[in-house]
């Protein structure tokens, strides 16, 4: 409702022109700036303890407000209000507002309470939990607050004597446990003004809960311990509830409580003992009190729970000759209380074996007027199921009454039952003489089918079992087979001894041999160590002791190999018998080889031997023993014969070392009668090294090639000696190239009466074919001899020679050398594969030889060459020790095969086994062995070349290189040779023989020239 309105005079009050009865407008008479005031009055709208109010105004750019509220002290808000100042002038409350272009709403409402400016007044409500436990009295306190007015910043609360505060936290209101952002600050405790300042951030003016933690120091329990109450300074009101907890290995015997009412123990709350449950296991309220004193205190008294340990044991005696073995697996059940530690007295003469559990740390011995007790200390407090497994070791018995069984009796069991079984060795009865304490079982009702075996239920502890023990015999029978290889010089004997032992285990056997056997040697699977009984010969055989790593029973087979030397070119000799000492029955065979060029006869046949087939002797005893070559098998009726053998020698006969497959001779003949002729042999050396040659009369030799490279033969009188290499593949010949000049006749007028004489071998030949080439105008018009004519023919004559297409010749001809060096390679690694390290040997040095002009392929071939050196180097090696002393299982098999194998054939895995059978150190010096034999055998081949040649040892490098030289001028002789061989042209061919000339007269001054340098002689 407008009630005034005043304004200048250039302004005038008119109508709206909108008709409106209510609306007035004022128009401007002229321009400038005009103040114009309105009063008017308007209903204030009120909501709860609010009131608003907007302004009926029109808006302006600024718009000012000034609000005065009689006799109120409220707060003015307006939510267009750019700032608001609030000032008291006596009741009555002014505010000057800012608000925004278009702001009219204005409110104010009744001022809110500023705690912080109050004093603060506040309540406590304690909940106090005391553990009693081995030295401590733990105390939990949760203080509850209850702000009535004001805001607390700092809380300060008086610890009762004796007491150490240890931790102050907000608690969550939900269960007790510190809350995740602290709110606590700062705290301290005085121990001398026995003072605990707690410092708030921010200050509370809200209920909120905090927990304290203290210890009182105790002593060992049992023990009584006097606790007081914490309480709060400057509260208006405090009151609490005292509770007492223990956790299972605790034990309240009472609570002294004179100021103090007790309350039920559902009505104290579980979460205060919340942050100890994982440190006390089990932990209970046992008393609650409510108090309303803080100066009141308790009495408590406290014991150590005892532990209950009862243990279930299964034991198990095993009784041997050589040992006793007692082993324990004791189930332990822990309840009540933990225990840090088991232990028992070691039963006399015993010592410890193995001690193992899940909650063992470690096991100690100490020595008490009881005896030696094992202590075995556990990995904490431990409770609950345990296992422990104990194996004790003790000495053999043998023959024995009345013994005493050993027991482990754990100390601080209160309950111990169990079951003992006892196991005897093989070949020893048991029989329970006294017993007290446990009864005895049926053993096959426990599940034990083993004959001999005691089973006892123990009823009571400490149990008493006495045994009465007798050792039976044991019974053997041995079945052998011997196999005897007579030689020239000796006669080696490998037998099988094929052992049935019953009753009872033997460690040790006995055996009877020859005295004058040589290079002993027992083997087996668990043969420690044999040797000869000091003065134990008995009828010319020696007693030998064959000793165990351990106790045999059932079958076992033990194998002896010796020689018997022969006396110069004996005739007849005697084969004795194995005899194997202490057993009941022995039974055998025996089988005799002859070696070599000797022949075995047998006129005279003991009653002890029958004629026997070796088919009839059982596969087991035909071990390692090559019975399918014997010349003799017998059946052994007793087992001590002698079998006299009559012994024959023969001549070896005559057998050709290498065999020629053909020959090809090739001859060109001057019209001067002069023949150039290269013979061409296809050659299966064998173990032929040398092939001896003889020239024709009046015939010069030039040179010779074996498989395309060129050698160094030598005279030995009128023969010429050409080495040849192995062969390196079994189905293949080896080319062999010899070339020789000799005068056929003389020449005449018309004709020309040639002569052809070939030289002479120390092979027989076969398959010859000669070629010869002569010029084109002579013609064959008769012929004599030992060789057919097969038919003539006309050859075309060659194209001319030049460095270029020499040179190209000898491109294609090393590319083929070439070829055949990987042929060789793969041969070589083919027989490495198959097992043939012979061949693969030959086939490497033939790769060797063929590619000296390829240095890196030749270098591949030499390391593969070296590397096998060595192997067969290794493995020759590990033959020979184990020649001297023995070694069993596969890899001696396999070594005594080798030693008794010419061939000496053997697979990579085979040779990496033999290796590997050794321990590091004796490959180390085998291997250093092994490189000096393989450099000796380089350097005495490079010496004997050396000597060949006759040349000094400073001048072989200068030397190599002239021979090569030699061997270059050497093809390119032979190349123009055969050239010419193919020339029809007589002038050509002369041309051709004139530079084949110039060729070997060049290649004769450095042959001359080498000669002179190189040999003083």
């Amino acid at each position: 409702m407008l009630t005034h309105v005043s304004y200048p005079k250039s302004l005038k009050l008119e109508a709206s022109p909108a008709g409106s009865k209510s609306a007035q407008q004022l128009v401007a008479q002229s321009h400038g700036v005009f103040n114009i005031e309105v009063q008017y009055q308007i209903q204030i709208t009120k909501h709860d303890n609010d009131s608003e109010l907007v302004l009926p105004v029109p808006s302006g750019l600024i718009n000012r407000v000034t609000v005065s509220l009689a006799n109120l002290d409220v707060d003015v808000v307006s939510p267009e209000a750019v700032s608001v100042q609030r000032a008291t002038t006596g009741s009555n409350t002014v505010a000057t507002l800012v608000l925004e272009p278009g702001g009219t709403w204005i409110g104010w409402k009744p001022r809110s309470r500023d705690v912080k400016t109050e004093k603060p007044v506040f309540y406590a409500e304690l909940s106090q939990l005391y553990i009693p436990s081995a030295g401590v009295v733990e105390g939990v306190h949760q203080v509850s607050i209850r702000p009535a007015q004001g805001e607390l910043g700092e809380l300060i609360f008086d610890v009762p004597a004796g007491a150490t505060v240890t931790d102050v936290a907000e608690a969550d209101s939900k269960d007790g446990q510190s809350a995740a952002n602290p709110l606590v600050s700062l705290w301290r405790f005085d121990p001398d003004a026995r003072k605990l300042r707690v410092t708030l951030n921010p200050a509370q003016s809200r209920p909120f809960t905090l927990v304290i933690r203290s210890e009182v120091a105790a002593g060992p329990l049992p023990f009584a311990q006097c606790v007081g109450l914490i309480s709060v300074e400057n509260a208006a009101g405090q009151i609490g509830l005292l509770g007492v907890a223990t956790g299972n290995e605790v034990q309240l015997d009472a609570v002294g409580a004179e100021k103090l009412s007790p309350i039920n123990l559902e009505d104290f709350s579980g979460n205060v003992g919340q942050p100890l449950a994982a440190q006390f296991p089990g932990l209970t309220v046992r008393r609650a009190f409510r108090y309303s004193d803080p100066a009141s205190a308790s009495q408590l008294k406290a014991s150590p729970v005892v532990p209950d340990v009862r243990v279930g044991t299964r034991d198990t005696l095993s009784l041997g000759e050589d040992r006793t073995l007692l082993a324990t697996t004791a189930d332990v059940a822990i309840t009540r209380a933990g225990i840090f530690k088991l232990s028992f007295v070691m039963p006399p003469g015993f010592d410890v074996e193995s001690i193992s559990g899940a909650a063992l740390s470690h096991w100690t011995e100490l020595k008490t007027d009881a005896g030696r007790v094992i202590t075995l200390n556990l990995n904490g407090k431990t409770d609950g199921q345990q296992q422990f497994i104990i194996s004790l070791s003790g000495p053999g018995v043998k023959t024995a009454r009345a013994w005493t069984v050993p027991q482990i009796l754990f100390r601080e069991a209160d309950k111990q039952r169990g079951t003992l079984l006892v196991v005897p060795e093989q070949g020893m009865r048991l029989e329970a003489t006294a017993r007290d304490g446990v009864t005895q079982l049926d053993p096959q009702k426990a599940g034990v089918q083993q004959r001999g075996v005691l089973a006892f239920r123990i009823l009571e502890t400490p149990w008493k079992l006495a045994l009465d023990i007798e050792q039976v015999e044991p019974w053997i029978q041995v079945t052998t087979l011997q196999h005897a290889t007579v030689n020239e010089a000796q006669v080696k004997v490998a037998a099988n001894l094929q052992y049935q032992i019953e009753n009872t285990g033997l460690k040790s056997f006995h055996v009877l041999i020859p005295t004058q056997a040589e290079g002993v040697t027992f083997q087996g699977d668990l043969v420690a160590d044999f040797l000869a009984v000091d003065g134990a010969v008995t009828n010319g055989l020696q007693e030998w002791e064959i000793k165990l790593r351990r106790r045999v029973i059932g079958q076992y087979l033990l194998q002896v190999n010796y020689q018997l030397p022969l006396a110069g070119p004996a005739a007849e000799t005697v084969l004795r018998g194995v005899v194997a000492a202490d057993l009941n029955l022995q039974r055998g065979f025996v089988t005799v080889q002859s070696a070599g060029r000797l022949q075995v006869r047998v006129d005279d046949l003991p009653a002890s031997l029958q004629p026997t087939e070796w088919q009839g002797i059982p596969r087991s005893l035909q071990k390692d023993l090559p019975a399918m070559t014997a010349n003799f098998a017998y059946r052994v009726v007793e087992p001590d014969f002698q079998l006299p053998l009559k012994l024959e020698r023969h001549e070896a006969a005559k057998l050709l070392p290498a065999r020629v497959n053909d020959i090809t001779f090739t001859s060109v003949i001057s019209d001067a009668g002069v023949m150039l002729t290269e013979a061409r042999l296809d050659l299966l050396p064998g173990d032929k090294r040398l092939l001896h040659l003889t020239l024709p009369p009046g015939a010069n030799f030039w040179f010779a090639f074996v498989n395309q490279s060129g050698v160094w033969p030598w005279r030995e009188a009128d023969q010429i000696l050409i080495p040849l290499e192995q062969q390196s593949r079994g189905d293949q010949p080896v080319p062999v190239d010899i070339f020789f000049s000799s005068e056929v006749g003389q020449p005449g007028r018309g004709a020309l009466d040639l002569s052809l004489l070939a030289p002479k071998f120390d092979l027989p030949l076969e398959n010859l074919t000669w070629r010869v080439f002569l010029n084109d105008r002579w013609q064959l018009k008769k012929w004599k001899g030992a060789l057919q004519l097969q038919q003539q023919e006309i050859v075309s004559g060659g194209g001319g020679l030049d460095l270029q297409g020499y040179l190209q010749d000898e491109a294609s001809l090393q590319k083929q050398k070439t070829k055949e060096a990987e042929q060789m390679l793969a041969l070589g690694n083919t027989a490495l594969q198959n097992g043939n390290p012979q061949q693969a040997r030959r086939a490497f040095e033939s790769a060797y030889g063929l590619s000296a002009h390829d240095e890196a392929f030749n270098e591949d071939a030499r390391v593969q060459l070296n590397n096998l050196k060595l192997q067969q180097a290794l493995v020759g090696l590990n033959v020979r020790q184990a020649a001297v002393s023995g070694t069993g299982g596969t890899v001696g098999g396999k070594l005594n095969e080798l030693r008794n194998n010419k061939e000496g054939n053997y697979t990579q895995q085979e040779a990496q086994r033999i290796i590997d059978n050794n321990s590091a150190d004796e490959n180390a010096a085998f291997m250093k062995l092994a490189e000096r034999l393989i450099q000796q055998q380089d350097a005495a081949v490079a010496n004997a070349a050396a000597i060949h040649a006759n040349i000094p040892e400073q001048g072989r490098l200068l030397t190599f290189k002239r021979a090569v030289v030699v061997d270059t001028w050497a093809d390119l002789g032979i190349h123009l040779l055969t050239r010419a061989a193919n020339v029809v042209s007589w002038t050509a061919r002369l041309l051709m023989l004139a530079l084949t000339a110039l060729v070997l007269a060049g290649l004769g001054l450095l042959a001359h020239r080498l000669v002179i340098q190189h040999r003083p002689d």
